[in-house]
């Protein structure tokens, strides 16, 4: 990594371990064992196993994070004491399980463990309902992203994980000019119809790659 690049991680790793620190100090508040210092150096450790994994070793990245997930897990669950009929420890446990997320880049794409649509506007339409081909929800409202996220998770989120978001993922000067004139509107369109969404002009670093009507009469 460049200067840039190690002051980006240094970045990204004091923001996790200071949200997290708050929400430890809470906790400590409260009379948790583990307190602030501990919920600090966990979502340290994520931010920092998750830059080390997608830097050194992008094609298995995935694998890295569902360890730390589950190692996480484990520490949490040491929290967790059976007391006669009462439980204590939950919370402390979920939140230490929890603030290991917060070091942790998310991206958005189409590949899953199985047979998925290619189609970008499919998964953003599951991004905004949750729903399985056959209508099953699988998530509430507090687990869905809005259509801002979403759309920023699929773009410059994706982007950041092949080492691109320099060059594309947003519109900026002096970035690929990669854009798509769309059949309605994604921000307004309704939720159940987003996976129609179709490229009525497709520009890929500045050239027409893809027209139909009205542009291509």
């Amino acid at each position: 990594m460049d200067l840039q690049d190690d002051l980006t991680f240094l970045m990204r790793a004091a923001i996790a371990a200071g949200l997290a620190f708050l929400v430890g100090w809470e906790r400590e508040a409260r009379g948790s064992p583990a307190g602030d210092r501990t919920f600090a150096m966990v979502s340290l450790g994520a931010a920092a196993f998750t830059a080390i994994g997608i830097e050194q070793f992008p094609e298995t990245a995935e694998k890295l994070l569902a360890g730390v997930v589950t190692g996480v897990g484990f520490l949490g669950a040491g929290m967790i004491v059976k007391d006669g009929g009462s439980v204590r420890g939950l919370t402390t446990a979920a939140g230490i399980w929890a603030v290991s997320s917060i070091g942790v880049v998310v991206g958005a794409g189409t590949d899953a463990h199985r047979v998925a649509s290619y189609n970008p506007f499919t998964a953003l339409q599951w991004f905004l309902d949750g729903k399985t081909v056959g209508g099953v929800s699988l998530r509430g409202p507090e687990e869905t992203p809005d259509r801002a996220e979403a759309l920023r998770l699929y773009t410059i989120g994706s982007a950041w994980f092949s080492h691109d978001d320099d060059v594309r993922g947003s519109l900026e000067v002096g970035k690929l000019a990669d854009l798509a004139v769309l059949s309605q509107d994604y921000m307004t369109a309704p939720v159940d119809r987003i996976s129609t969404t179709e490229s009525l002009l497709t520009m890929v670093g500045g050239k027409i790659v893809y027209a139909a009507k009205p542009f291509n009469p």
